[in-house]
């Protein structure tokens, strides 16, 4: 349960680091929730660590590449 709301946090994170400018906070904080929810996977089994461990591999760069699609389509982006 836990491991799963820091994988929804740590996508959310990302998405939010493709649209305000921080020097990079968002995207540490990102990583130490998707690092955190591994953990907490592996801690409940193999399999249920492997498996975020999957989902953060394959999710975090999908999120971003569709955020930054997202990003370049809007007017505002252009400056």
């Amino acid at each position: 349960m836990w491991a799963l709301l820091l994988v929804l946090i740590g996508l959310a994170l990302a998405v939010l680091e493709v649209f305000i400018p921080n020097g990079g906070i968002l995207a540490f904080l990102s990583i130490c929730s998707m690092l955190g929810a591994i953990v907490l996977g592996f801690r409940q089994g193999p399999l249920a660590g492997l498996g975020i461990l999957a989902v953060a591999i394959v999710g975090l760069p999908v999120v971003v590449v569709l955020a930054l699609k997202y990003c370049r389509k809007r007017r505002w982006a252009d400056g």
